[in-house]
């Protein structure tokens, strides 16, 4: 694709995947409440609009799929139809198609080969909402039998000119189209659209209902069923006829050889009914009107069949008014019905920009950017943390090297302009890359409501805070977290519904999903109202799956053994299904949540339900460091995870088999060396008080034994390259204002060293 056009992809494939978005969450609360109107529209416009949107790429099947879905919805709009929970599944089933094709084509700039087939099968199944058993044949019906069809009832002429185009030596393709009665209001002109049938032979037009005469006519509904022979391929005319699939019925037929006919009936019949209403008498004082109406009609009609010019239309309408008698276009009309061989080719007018819909023109809300230039902005709002850091450095050096008092203060004082500036730039930025959470947590609508009906449970899914807003990064990364935890809610959590009646609770179980904020932290929550942990259980499969032996799981505290389930191989169900079994998920949900620099805890009770809450920073590119020495160095340690800071005399140290404890509101905490995990020098000689830096980590709380504490810092991390990306236990580096590295501690992988 060109520039430009690669452009336009792009925006289509944005607007496109949050269109399918937007319809599967309209979808998915219709299901709930049938009767919302404003739900009713809503999903009308997201996939009229990615109809529209679809037309100006080659995705004809994608294009026929969301056509025949928007007539489908049409009719539920128009109450014609009941939105259920199999119409929904259809539905559903369309836009997941509909969602790999966008992304089909976003990979290869066009969609698999068996697209034009998945599409013929996904409309089938859309129109069965929509037509009866004797409504017209869908596409893909045998062209026998829809030709069988058609020549009942068909006038002589109409008759013999079917037939001989049938008998063109070659395959034809049979076209059988009534567009919806509403298909002006959506700009649609159903008698151009067949004009500018790919290798159009043959058009029959007749009407579906009696045409009532004079004031009575509605010209404004569409009562007309068009019928076609085409020798165009059958690819050919189903992308032509893409938008209006669920409306028209296709075959392919192979005939004897014979000359094609080259008539084109439909214009004569217009011209017929034209001329029996310029026949009709009429009052005296609409006669001027009525020549004005007959002669915008000719000028129309005329030379598109090549029977006559506008200016000779004008003419004899001047004539006609001059005279007072419309014998001047009664004339014209009769020459052009003078029988007279009129060849018709296969019009190349389907390129015409005109014929093809226009999408309404839209609004910019709000203003979409590449995620790269934001990045780039945050990028350099780090760097001016950097820069700020260092007026503090070169201060004391004003003040402490060259002894000048009077500089370090003005150096001061301009630290505290330039840092009022960066924070607001930085929180500028930061809100722009703020996004709320809702983004992620509409899509598990959907994937609730299938493991409801997969597991035969069926449940409330309660979603809260989808307004609460985190850094985009973090937003994407929750994703696959919360797929697991929801599905062991679901698989795990909740009972059956005999379990639930049987334990004195409503069949319905729930699920919730909420989010807040806390000071500078996003939490989000995974609850159940299940059958909640079995802790011995827990404690007893850890035993035989090796995960710790006998004697630790029986001096191991409830929170501790709750905490099992987070181990890598661990599981409770008896046997693998397509939801759990394996042993991973739970670890997988931990690991990432880490990564992330987020913790995550378990809450528990034995039939009342199981609580998984995931803290997490509210952004990933400006990082809040605690700063601590060890063997002269400085390292960070983030800031979220710092539960507290103590100075332990020695004989506050409990010592027994494993590391040292200490005693900290009535709970045991086990004090780390970090110079051991770190394999730094030992300590010349152990101090009186200890500095200890208790942390909350995935294990439970522990104590980081260091030299000294240091003051805390923001910093933008940096990856680790060379030698140093191979060390777990460094999650990165950053610069701080003198000039010197900070290496920033994955205190997660430092503790899985020994200790």
């Amino acid at each position: 694709m060109s520039e430009g056009g690669s452009s336009l992809k792009e925006q289509f494939l944005i607007e496109g995947r949050d269109l399918v978005e937007s319809a599967g969450e309209c979808l998915l609360r219709l299901e709930k409440e049938p009767d919302d109107s404003a739900l009713v529209a809503s999903l009308f416009r997201a996939v009229h609009t990615l109809k529209g949107n679809s037309g100006l790429f080659p995705v004809p099947p994608l294009t026929r799929v969301v056509h025949a879905a928007e007539d489908v919805l049409d009719e539920v709009r128009a109450g014609n139809l009941t939105l259920d929970s199999e119409m929904a599944d259809v539905l559903l089933d369309a836009l997941d198609q509909v969602s790999a094709w966008l992304d089909a084509f976003d990979r290869l700039d066009h969609l698999p080969d068996e697209a034009d087939e998945v599409a013929s099968g996904l409309a089938a199944r859309l129109a069965v909402f929509r037509f009866d058993a004797d409504a017209p044949p869908e596409p893909g019906d045998s062209g026998p039998d829809l030709a069988a069809d058609w020549l009942d009832g068909l006038p002589a002429g109409d008759l013999a000119a079917a037939e001989t185009a049938l008998r063109t030596g070659g395959p034809v393709v049979l076209i059988d189209y009534t567009p919806d009665s509403g298909c002006f209001f959506r700009g649609e002109d159903p008698l151009r659209f067949m004009l500018t049938l790919p290798g159009r032979v043959w058009l029959a037009v007749t009407a579906t209902q009696p045409l009532l005469p004079g004031p009575d006519f509605d010209p404004y509904q569409a009562a007309l069923r068009f019928r076609a022979i085409s020798t165009a391929s059958l690819s050919e005319v189903q992308t032509h006829l893409a938008y209006v699939a669920a409306q028209v019925a296709i075959g392919a037929q192979t005939p004897p050889p014979a000359a094609p006919s080259t008539a084109d009936p439909v214009l004569r019949a217009l011209l017929e009914a034209t001329a029996e209403a310029l026949a009709c008498p009429g009052p005296a004082e609409a006669f001027a009107g009525r020549m004005a109406s007959t002669a915008t009609v000719l000028s129309a009609l005329l030379p598109q069949a090549g029977l006559g010019a506008e200016a000779a239309v004008m003419a004899a309408r001047d004539q006609a008014l001059a005279a007072g008698q419309a014998t001047a276009l009664q004339d014209l009309l009769a020459a052009a019905l003078a029988p007279k061989p009129a060849p018709v080719a296969a019009s190349p007018a389907a390129a015409d920009p005109a014929a093809a819909p226009k999408a309404a023109p839209r609004r910019q809300g709000v203003l979409k950017v590449d995620q790269a230039r934001i990045d780039m902005l945050m990028k350099l709002a780090g760097e001016l943390i950097v820069a700020k850091n260092g007026l503090p450095f070169l201060a004391n050096r004003a003040e402490e090297v060259f002894g000048s008092r009077a500089m370090a203060r003005e150096i001061r004082a301009q630290f505290d302009v330039f840092n009022r500036i960066v924070d607001e730039l930085q929180t500028a930025v930061m809100q722009v890359r703020m996004v709320p959470l809702g983004s992620v947590f509409d899509r598990f609508r959907r994937l609730v409501r299938d493991l409801s009906r997969q597991v035969d449970k069926p449940l409330v899914f309660v979603v809260e805070g989808e307004e609460t807003e985190a850094d985009k990064n973090i937003v994407e990364d929750l994703g696959e977290p919360l797929i697991h935890l929801i599905r062991n809610a679901v698989d795990h959590g909740l009972e059956t519904p005999a379990e639930r009646r049987a334990a004195g609770k409503p069949a319905e179980g729930q699920v919730r999903l909420s989010a807040r904020l806390a000071e500078d932290k996003v939490v989000i929550e995974v609850a159940d109202d299940g059958r909640g942990v079995d802790v011995a259980r827990v404690r007893a499969k850890a035993v035989e799956r090796g995960l710790i032996s006998a004697d630790e799981a029986a001096q191991m505290p409830d929170e501790a053994a709750l905490r099992l389930i987070l181990r890598a191989g661990f599981s409770t169900a008896e046997t693998i299904s397509n939801l759990s079994g394996r042993g991973v998920g739970m670890d997988v949900v931990a690991t990432m949540v880490e990564r992330s620099g987020g913790t995550l805890s378990l809450r528990s009770q034995p039939g009342r339900g199981t609580t998984v809450t995931i803290t997490l920073p509210l952004s990933m590119t400006v990082r809040r460091l605690m700063m601590v020495e060890l063997d002269g160095s400085q390292y960070g340690v983030p800031l979220e995870m710092v539960l507290e800071t103590a100075r332990i005399p020695q004989d506050q140290l409990h010592r027994h088999l494993g590391p040292p404890q200490i005693v900290r509101r009535d709970r045991l905490i086990p004090l780390c060396d970090l110079r051991r995990p770190l394999r730094l020098a030992p300590r010349p000689q152990e101090p009186a008080e200890l500095s200890v830096l208790i942390v909350a980590t995935a294990q439970g709380e522990v104590g980081l034994i260091v030299d000294a504490f240091r003051s805390g810092t923001e910093v933008i991390p940096q990856p680790l390259d060379g030698p140093l990306a191979g060390l777990a236990c460094l999650s990165g580096a950053a610069l701080l204002g003198d000039g010197s590295i900070l290496m920033i501690l994955d205190l997660e992988e430092v503790l899985k060293c020994p200790w």
